[in-house]
């Protein structure tokens, strides 16, 4: 199953009217839950960093209205085979959080709305629109996983989340993916723990 990857920055346009009705003047959009990104790298525990990427340590890079982190495991040889089930061979995670903000206070959009226009956006552009929903990760999440790779979306209040992964084991049969339900069992601790981590700011 191949798995297309979009920027937000080639989504289309979200086009923002404001309607005037009579005098009436247009309510000022109630405050976001969020006004900052924590450092993505702090965001999911050293547990789950062990058990998905073996501990590996994690690069992080900011923007301005986005911050990310990587986490990427791979000794310099290839790992003998176990005589029964598998080793990691190559682990890589990927996080990157957006925050949304009305920043030009022309009309009554929030933040939350903001981002409610750009998570669906980004899932109608990778052909999502209405498959792989999530439930149980932020307001709300969708993914798609195979063999190797995998990635789950989700939105929590005005923040959305990208989360990728890749996975691979040898074993005596040869190197191969991780398996569908060990992509998505690894990409789900570490939505659950950046979903925990916003929760607590």
């Amino acid at each position: 199953m191949g798995m297309r990857k979009y920027s937000r920055s080639a989504l289309p346009g979200v086009l923002i009217t404001t309607t005037l009705l009579g005098a009436c003047t247009a309510q000022p959009a109630p405050p976001d839950p969020f006004t900052s990104l924590p450092d993505v790298c702090g965001t999911v525990s050293q547990q789950t960093l062990q058990e998905i990427v073996s501990g590996a340590q994690g690069d992080s890079a900011d923007g301005r209205r986005s911050k990310s982190c990587h986490w990427w495991y791979r000794p310099k040889e290839t790992p003998d085979p176990p005589p029964q089930g598998v080793i990691p061979f190559a682990q890589k995670l990927e996080i990157t959080l957006y925050l949304h903000e009305n920043l030009t206070s022309q009309d009554d959009m929030s933040g939350v709305e903001i981002a409610k226009a750009s998570f669906s956006a980004m899932r109608r552009n990778r052909d999502m629109a209405n498959k792989g929903t999530i439930s149980g990760i932020g307001d709300e999440a969708y993914g798609e996983f195979n063999d190797a790779n995998g990635y789950i979306e989700f939105r929590k209040g005005n923040v959305t989340a990208d989360v990728s992964y890749h996975g691979i084991v040898v074993s005596q049969q040869g190197s191969t993916g991780m398996g569908r339900e060990a992509i998505q069992a690894a990409l789900t601790k570490a939505a659950n723990d950046v979903t925990q981590h916003l929760l607590a700011k």
